[in-house]
């Protein structure tokens, strides 16, 4: 659980430490690549994460994000890359779960060789804080990984991350831990259009808000429920709505169009289905729909 005394003033001084050798380093060692900016809306049928219809709430979002990334070149087949970003999510019905974040991610790339098919393979860490309306939601997170992405044609390419994430968080059914592998195909299906496929399976904590029942009671009686409190977002004590921590799996499905408009600006179309697992019997399923406008500059 994040504290502002401890773990938070640590967050703290490593961004100051951060920001410090990124202003030393970058100007000098890194090349600017470019900005990239997304702004979209997304319509999410589950945002409680909940397995009993009465409990499940659904809501609209709109979504904005920016980066600037930086790339050093270490040799003739590898670099580093730099990417500060800022995000923010702003909800429709639910504005407790809005949330703007800001954080840094660094990859380690290398390629063993200039073919068009050579893979291209990665070390990435990456750390950002978010800020929710939510008491209890605000948080640091952390993910270290892995990622390897190659060419197959001059049309489909294939890419794959394994991660490990951590969240930090004011309340305690929030700090989370879990392990991701990730796969992801595209194909381009013409000049201007590619379709993508994207599967994430991922092990370790899941978050449900729901009113009690006797199968969560039982969970929490057999020590299935890791943490538990009132949520905020929801009504919290008063609407009887509560947020409980479970150990499970969680797979993903995703699958998108992307159509580029011109060489800097492209339309995103993408819907997700997941269906999640935990420990005592307790199941959700949950879809998104997604329109997004991205943009290189």
């Amino acid at each position: 659980m994040r504290t502002h005394d401890t773990a938070y003033a640590r967050t703290l001084a490593c961004w100051r430490a951060l920001g410090l050798c990124a202003a030393l380093v970058l100007p000098g060692a890194a090349r600017a690549v470019g900005w990239s900016a997304d702004l979209g809306v997304t319509y999410d049928n589950n945002v409680t994460l909940a397995e009993n219809a009465s409990d499940i709430l659904s809501d609209t979002f709109v979504s904005t994000s920016i980066a600037k990334s930086f790339s050093q070149a270490l040799g003739e087949r590898s670099r580093l890359i730099y990417r500060p970003f800022a995000q923010a999510q702003a909800y429709d019905k639910y504005e407790d779960l809005s949330f703007v974040a800001a954080g840094m991610n660094v990859t380690y790339q290398y390629r063993p060789s200039g073919a068009v098919l050579a893979p291209t393979w990665g070390v990435f860490a990456k750390a950002w804080v978010e800020e929710y309306k939510s008491e209890f939601r605000d948080s640091n997170r952390y993910s270290f990984g892995a990622s390897v992405r190659k060419a197959f044609t001059d049309r489909i390419t294939f890419a794959t991350v394994v991660s490990a994430n951590q969240r930090d968080s004011d309340g305690v059914v929030w700090d989370t831990k879990d392990l991701s592998l990730l796969m992801n195909l595209d194909y381009e299906l013409a000049r201007r259009a590619t379709l993508y496929a994207t599967l994430d399976y991922r092990d370790g904590d899941i978050v449900s808000t729901a009113v009690p029942t006797l199968k969560i009671a039982n969970a929490l009686d057999e020590g299935q429920v890791t943490a538990i409190q009132p949520d905020d977002a929801f009504g919290g004590a008063a609407d009887n709505r509560r947020a409980y921590r479970l150990n499970g799996h969680t797979l993903v499905g995703k699958l998108g169009l992307n159509f580029r408009l011109n060489e800097t600006d492209s339309l995103d179309l993408s819907a997700w289905y997941a269906n999640a697992g935990a420990d005592g019997g307790i199941n959700y399923d949950r879809t998104i729909v997604s329109v997004a406008y991205l943009t290189r500059f």
